[in-house]
């Protein structure tokens, strides 16, 4: 193992508590005797960067995140056995930061938020915000976080503490209109919902409720920023404010709101922002936050208060010139935007690293060459935050080295990632197979079949066509399979187990990625088992094959059992090891439904096959295809050495979508 010295006395006063937070899970220490390679600390102008000489290394950076940065790099070539002489490079955005949701059933506990923080300050990133519908304390307000988790003012008071030692900006963000859904089911609330899901605009005591939201919020911290969200209130104006109100122009209740809560943030001397799509929206004929026909009167944007600033969020476009566009639009309305991606952690187990990296590509390219000087990136929890968000990882060591590189190269990304984290880059992305599914088409070859050029920085290998098989093939019914009919000629079982095989190898070799790895792992094998379970069963009973069927009874249901159960093992543990026990509950009622359904499958095929039943009604009905070829699912042909394809056969996929979350039956989504 590599490991790095310095002399406490020679340190900038500044860097000094950085150095023994990070010392943690890095491997650096004080010099009580000469032991791997000794570095001095600079903080000065110019971006990250060290010069290196027989052993001895000088560190410098503008930030303490920016020395920690070069920290890093210096690792990673030290690991890789080839350290340069010298090693410089410019930070290219002001604000670099995250948005991690922690709204979405788990909540990470205060241990795993600084280790987070650790690796982010090890990435050179300066920002991050806790997306916190009713997570977090509000005094006098018992029922906004009840039994969720909810942060104690304390706990972020402590994170805020840690993170200013490693140089990182820690502020609010809260919702102050939509996405309230948590809260106001609550009788506490009555009179404050315009809609299950939305405050009741110019109710003078939802104002009251925000100002006590917002003075909580901002308790914990140092920053004086906020973001108050206001994003995807669909539905605004059209509940209980339109039966007070009559029929008010959306424009109208937005800018109202908006201006009333901003004139809380000013009297409490807040800087607010809030996401942009709503004033997109209420101008588009479709409510598309990406209608390039959308039109927001001059007057509307004139009324947008100047003290809150937009942040344009943008997760899915791989095309350059739309956000160069969207940017330009944002400045049109009088502003300078805050752009905000994503990382793929959303419907999903693992993090979607191809389409994480080819979004970040263009959207991070075109705000370089606005001049665009800050920017985010987002980690949604939605499913109930199934997904093992730490998988997040790569993919925001991808959208942090954008801020310090006009290109990204595989090279220096995985470079970075091995001195952050100690572990190979290439081995955590495995999980992102997890829903590679076999045959779709790449970027490269959807565009190549239309003649579409494609932009330098967008990464042709990706899959076009996004889709989640680990989600709607683990939580499918085995008796009632929605997907059966549309992923019947995909060789599903031979890629998990090939996966499984891979992970169980990259166990061998990660350190702080294990306990991520040994989730991944544990899925791969439920799937190789669930994938073409339902198929199976369908195939034997309509061939009247009963071999097959008592195989299937006496086999591959208990095997599919034992190896859900593991997983369900895997998951929970992991999810105790970085969040706080709220919300698993949801979690844990998904896999009792699924065994139950398996178990139940086992005991319909066993009365079959005894003959205390002629037929098992479930399985008579034919399969129809979920989605269909002019729905536009793009596929290629497999390899036609494929025993199990047809030579002209073609995949029809179901598509990626929010539909496709925990799909039990066609009667029961959990």
């Amino acid at each position: 193992m590599v490991k790095f010295t310095y002399k406490t006395a020679s340190v900038p006063e500044e860097l000094k508590k950085a150095l023994k937070l990070i010392e943690e899970d890095f491997p650096i220490g004080e010099a009580h005797k000469p032991l791997g390679i000794e570095v001095a600390f600079t903080l000065s102008g110019g971006g990250p960067g060290f010069k290196y000489n027989n052993g001895k290394a000088a560190v410098s950076g503008s930030t303490i995140c920016q020395v920690l940065r070069a920290l890093a790099s210096l690792r990673g070539f030290a690991i890789q056995g080839n350290i340069p002489a010298e090693f410089s490079e410019d930070s290219q955005f002001q604000t670099l930061g995250l948005m991690l949701d922690v709204s979405r059933n788990s909540v990470f506990t205060v241990d795993t938020v600084k280790f987070l923080l650790r690796r982010m300050a090890l990435m050179g990133m300066n920002t991050l915000m806790l997306y916190t519908e009713d997570t977090y304390e509000v005094p006098g307000q018992p029922f906004i976080g009840y039994m969720r988790g909810r942060y104690t003012q304390a706990e972020l008071k402590k994170l805020d503490d840690y993170a200013d030692a490693l140089g990182i900006e820690m502020f609010p963000c809260i919702q102050a209109l939509g996405h309230m859904g948590q809260a106001l089911r609550w009788p506490a609330f009555d009179g404050l919902r315009d809609t299950s899901d939305i405050l009741l605009a110019e109710e003078p005591k939802t104002y009251q409720l925000l100002r006590q939201m917002i003075e909580a919020a901002c308790a914990p911290y140092r920053s004086k920023r906020i973001h108050i969200g206001m994003d995807e209130a669909h539905g605004l104006g059209e509940g209980t404010y339109r039966k007070l109100h009559g029929q008010v122009p959306r424009f109208d209740i937005m800018n109202k709101h908006l201006a009333k809560v901003v004139e809380i943030t000013d009297d409490l001397g807040l800087h607010p922002m809030i996401w942009s799509d709503m004033y997109f929206r209420l101008g588009s004929k479709t409510n598309d936050y990406y209608d390039k026909e959308a039109v927001i009167p001059p007057d509307v944007a004139k009324k947008i208060p100047p003290q809150a600033q937009l942040i344009y969020w943008d997760y899915y476009h791989f095309d350059e010139n739309f956000y160069l566009d969207w940017i330009d639009r944002h400045r049109a309305m009088g502003c300078e935007p805050i752009f905000a991606g994503g990382l793929w952690t959303w419907t999903v187990f693992w993090l979607n690293f191809a389409r994480t990296k080819v979004c970040t590509d263009a959207a991070m390219s075109a705000c370089k060459k606005r001049g665009v000087k800050e920017a985010i990136t987002t980690a949604w929890g939605d499913d109930g935050n199934e997904v093992d968000m730490l998988s997040m990882l790569p993919g925001l060591q991808y959208f942090a080295e954008h801020g310090y590189n006009r290109i990204v190269s595989d090279e220096v990304l995985g470079r970075n990632f091995l001195g952050n984290l100690g572990d190979s880059i290439d081995d955590w992305n495995l999980g992102t197979l997890l829903d590679d599914t076999p045959g779709t088409l790449t970027i490269g070859e959807y565009h190549k079949m239309y003649g579409v050029e494609l932009a330098e920085c967008v990464d042709s290998d990706a899959k076009w066509v996004v889709s989640n098989p680990s989600k709607y093939l683990l939580w499918e019914d085995p008796l009632l399979g929605l997907f059966d009919e549309d992923v019947k000629n995909i060789p599903f079982a031979e890629h998990y187990k090939k996966l499984s095989k891979d992970l169980k190898k990259a166990l061998g070799r990660v350190k702080l990625g294990r306990p991520h790895l040994e989730f991944a792992k544990a899925l791969a094998d439920v799937m190789e088992v669930k994938s073409q379970l339902g198929r199976d069963i369908v195939r034997a009973y309509k061939t009247n094959d009963n071999d097959a069927l008592t195989y299937i009874c006496e086999k591959q249901l208990p095997k599919t059992i034992r190896k859900t159960e593991a997983m369900l093992v895997a998951h929970r543990k992991l999810w105790f090891s970085v969040s706080k026990p709220e919300g698993w509950e949801v979690i844990d009622t998904r896999y009792g439904a699924l065994l139950a359904r398996l178990r139940s499958a086992k005991i319909r095929l066993s009365d079959y096959l005894d003959g205390r039943i002629s037929t098992i009604s479930e399985l008579e009905e034919d399969r129809l295809r979920w989605s269909s070829v002019l729905e536009g699912i793009l596929v290629k042909e497999l390899d036609e050495g494929n025993p199990q394809l047809g030579k002209d056969q073609k995949i029809i996929l179901p598509p990626v979508g929010y539909r496709h979350r925990q799909i039990i039956s066609p009667s029961i989504v959990v």
